[in-house]
C-alpha cells in the first residue's frame, strides 16, 4: 500500500501537491477556529492593542498621535487595509481568516525549501505535512498577532536562500530577499539583525565554493541596500511624526523594565516576566509625565538600575529564560500537564514516527 502510495505521489505535479498541502492546512487552521469559538473571541493584550492601533490608522491616518512607534507596523496596517472591505461586524472574523490563509502557505514553502536542497519528493510532502501539523502554528493562526506574519516571512526568506544557492541570476533574488527582510522587520523588530546573520552565512558559503570576492561583495551590497530602502519610508514617517530617527519602534526601555522590573521576584528567577505593582506604577507614571523618547529612556534606566542592584541573579535568570524558550510545553511555567502539553507530546510521537518510518532502518 505504501508503495503504491509513494508511486502515485511521484505522478503528481508540484501545483497540485501544493493545493493539496494548503486545503489540509487550512482546513485543520479553520476547523480548530470554528472548534475553539474563535469568530467570537473578543482580542485580549497584544491582539487587542494590535487590532486598536488598526482602527486607529483607518480611522486618522499613519499620523494619529495615538500610533505611537511602540507597535510594529505591519499587522495593524494590515488590520487598517481591512477596514476598507469589512463591517465593524465582520472585521475581526475576516481578519482571522486572512491570517490562516496567509499562514497555511507556510508549508507549501516548507515543500518547495525540500525540493530545492534536492530531497526526495515523497519526503519533502511528508515535511510539509509535519510542519501543517504542528499543533503551536494550528493554535495560533488565527490569533491576531505579528508571530504569524513573522512566521510567514521566515518561510518565504529560508526560500529565497534555497533558491539563491543553486541559482544563476542571484541580484534578482537577493533584492527580493531585502524586500522580505524588511517586511519581517516590520512586523517583528526582533529580526532587524537578521540580514547580518545571512551575511555570515554567504560569507561561509562563498570562502567554501571558491566564488570570486567581487560577486561576493556586490551580493552584500545590494541586499543592505536594498533592505534599507524598503525599511526607509518607516523610518523617514517616524522622523517627521517623533523627530526621532526610529527604524522600526522604540520599545526598548519598556521591553527591558518589562523583563528586569524585579529580579528578586520568584517568578522572575524561573525565568519569567511579570507585570508587577511596581512595573505598572513605574509605567503609569512614565506615561503621565513624560514623551515617547523620555518614558523610554526612562524605564531603560529603571531596568539597569535593577540590574546593578541583583547582578549576581543575572545569570540564573537568563539561563532559565533560555531553557523555557527551548522547552517543548506550549507553556512551559505552568506546574501540571495540560491538554496542549498532551497535544504536542502526540505531535512530537507523531514527528519519531515520521523520522523513523522516513529513514527506516539507517537510524
Amino acid at each position: 500500500m505504501n508503495n503504491i502510495f509513494y508511486t502515485n505521489i511521484y505522478k503528481i505535479s508540484n501545483i497540485k501537491l501544493s493545493l493539496f498541502i494548503f486545503s489540509v492546512t487550512f482546513l485543520l487552521k479553520y476547523f480548530y477556529l470554528l472548534n475553539t469559538n474563535g469568530l467570537e473571541r473578543i482580542p485580549i493584550q497584544d491582539a487587542a492593542a494590535y487590532f486598536n492601533l488598526g482602527k486607529e490608522i483607518y480611522e486618522n491616518g499613519l499620523f494619529t498621535k495615538e500610533f505611537l512607534a511602540g507597535r510594529p507596523p505591519l499587522l495593524p496596517i494590515l488590520t487598517a487595509f481591512s477596514f476598507n472591505f469589512f463591517s465593524n461586524e465582520n472585521i475581526l472574523i475576516a481578519l482571522r481568516v486572512i491570517l490562516i490563509l496567509m499562514t497555511s502557505t507556510i508549508p507549501i514553502s516548507f515543500y518547495y525549501i525540500s525540493l530545492n536542497l534536492k530531497i526526495d519528493k515523497k519526503f519533502a510532502f511528508l515535511t510539509a505535512l509535519v510542519i501543517a501539523f504542528y499543533p503551536p502554528s494550528i493554535y495560533y493562526s488565527s490569533f491576531l498577532l505579528t508571530e504569524n506574519l513573522a512566521s510567514l516571512f521566515v518561510s518565504i526568506i529560508l526560500l529565497l536562500i534555497s533558491k539563491l544557492i543553486k541559482s544563476e541570476n542571484k541580484i534578482k533574488i537577493i533584492i527580493l530577499l531585502g524586500f522580505v527582510f524588511a517586511l519581517l522587520t516590520l512586523s517583528r523588530s526582533i529580526f532587524i539583525l537578521l540580514p547580518f546573520f545571512l551575511i555570515f552565512f554567504l560569507s561561509i558559503y562563498f570562502y567554501y565554493f571558491r566564488i570570486k570576492y567581487k560577486n561576493f561583495f556586490k551580493l552584500i551590497f545590494t541586499l543592505l541596500f536594498s533592505y534599507v530602502i524598503f525599511l526607509m519610508p518607516w523610518s523617514l514617517l517616524n522622523k517627521i511624526k517623533h523627530d526621532e530617527l526610529i527604524i522600526t519602534t522604540n520599545r526598548l526601555g519598556y521591553m527591558l523594565y518589562l523583563t528586569n522590573s524585579d529580579l528578586t521576584d520568584k517568578n522572575v528567577k524561573e525565568g519569567q516576566y511579570i507585570k508587577s505593582e511596581k512595573f505598572k506604577k513605574n509605567l503609569n507614571h512614565a506615561r503621565q509625565n513624560f514623551d515617547y523618547k523620555t518614558e523610554s529612556n526612562y524605564l531603560s534606566n529603571l531596568a539597569f538600575e535593577e540590574i546593578k542592584q541583583n547582578y549576581e541573579l543575572l545569570p540564573s535568570i537568563l539561563f532559565n529564560r533560555l531553557v523555557n524558550t527551548l522547552n517543548f510545553r506550549p507553556n512551559p511555567y505552568k506546574s501540571s500537564i495540560t491538554t496542549n502539553d498532551l497535544v504536542m507530546i502526540f505531535w512530537v510521537f507523531f514527528l519519531a514516527s515520521f523520522i523513523k518510518y522516513t529513514f527506516g532502518r539507517n537510524l
